[in-house]
């Protein structure tokens, strides 16, 4: 566990929203220390049983539901896909510095982009080397307003523009996920939300 009380607002929003999938917010733990407290799960350290039945434990959550993001977040680290240089270079990193810059600069329309976005995904001809993706993104309950809708469609066609000569760029195609078929789903590269990152392959 480690307190990051000295970050910013927009920062510690970040991680309690699930955008830095490697920290996991501890709500409940500033009630015994002051602070704010995560779990960066980036250190996997093995603890032996006999000593961890001794310790006292700490309630880090305020209830069940709150605790599935932990494993949630492992499942994501553990099976998030590799992803190709191309990919990286083009979409990936270019979709994360729009966010960033649209967080600077609109902060009402960046809320709305990250809250009606759940998940985003690429259908693609290959994660390691690829020469076509299309770009799909998954809200929940309701589809995107059109501010949001605009955005991104904005936003892709300057990731198309970059990498014509690189890498086939198509979409957004915009699917609600109480709508979308387990088919569909699996067919698809699904990588969390937009602000997770990505190992290269």
């Amino acid at each position: 566990m480690v307190d990051l009380a000295y970050l910013d607002g927009g920062q510690r929003g970040h991680i309690t929203n699930g955008n830095m999938v490697h920290f996991v917010h501890l709500p409940a733990l500033h009630l015994h220390t002051p602070g704010f407290w995560v779990a960066d799960l980036r250190f996997d350290q093995p603890v032996e049983k006999s000593w961890l039945a001794r310790q006292h434990p700490v309630q880090a959550f305020g209830s069940e539901v709150e605790q599935e993001v932990v494993g949630e977040a492992l499942s994501w680290l553990r099976r998030r896909p590799a992803m190709g240089s191309a990919f990286i270079d083009y979409v990936q990193q270019p979709v994360n510095d729009a966010l960033e810059s649209l967080r600077r600069s609109d902060k009402a329309l960046w809320k709305t982009v990250d809250r009606e976005i759940a998940e985003w995904a690429v259908a693609c001809d290959s994660r390691l080397e690829p020469t076509r993706a299309k770009i799909v993104l998954l809200s929940t309950g309701e589809a995107p307003s059109s501010e949001c809708v605009r955005w991104w469609r904005e936003t892709v066609d300057r990731l198309r523009a970059s990498a014509e000569k690189t890498l086939i760029i198509a979409g957004p195609e915009f699917q609600r996920l109480d709508k979308i078929t387990v088919t569909e789903y699996r067919e698809l590269t699904v990588l969390g939300k937009p602000h997770r990152s990505l190992s290269k392959g």
